[in-house]
């Protein structure tokens, strides 16, 4: 019963950021403190399941303009996303990556790629392929990187796993 409530409420809070998203509320943070903080939150969930879950954070990262709470969120779903696409052993790397004016934000697993009829989809509100999904993640985390001014992009190799990268 405990597990179900867990879920129920997670649905929920996914249902209603997506109904009344937040103005974002800029601060100058650092990035790879953020990234290195929601490794930590995530790397006993990936241990539990048995995937590696690495690091490459770019030193030259200036602090940056950011509403942490909600580039947190973005990230940390595109991260879950891969979580649950690696099930039971695999890898996933989160990095940064200075260019130029732009940093670089990506997430890769070393999944089973996404199918091309389900990635004509997938930023699509409430499209999942998973059992208990919403269909949300996706769609919220391109909106947080849109009221940041970036842009969120993606690859995928079938057998090859995926890329999400947040440009900001």
């Amino acid at each position: 019963i405990r597990d179900q409530v867990t879920a129920l409420d997670g649905l929920t809070e996914e249902y209603l950021a997506f109904a009344r998203f937040p103005k974002p509320h800029f601060e100058e943070e650092s990035l790879n403190h953020l990234l290195g903080e929601l490794a930590g939150f995530v790397r006993p969930l990936a241990m539990r399941q048995g995937l590696t879950l690495n690091m490459e954070l770019d030193p030259e990262i200036p602090l940056m303009e950011i509403d942490r709470t909600l580039l947190r969120q973005a990230i940390h779903n595109l991260v879950k996303n891969g979580m649950e696409a690696l099930s039971h052993g695999g890898a996933m790397t989160i990095s940064s990556r200075l260019d130029g004016e732009h940093v670089e934000i990506a997430v890769a697993d070393t999944g089973p790629g996404i199918p091309q009829e389900e990635a004509e989809r997938l930023f699509e509100p409430f499209f999942t392929t998973k059992p208990q999904g919403t269909g949300l993640g996706l769609s919220i985390a391109r909106q947080i990187t849109d009221e940041h001014g970036g842009e969120l992009s993606w690859s995928s190799r079938l057998g090859g796993g995926t890329t999400f990268i947040i440009r900001v």
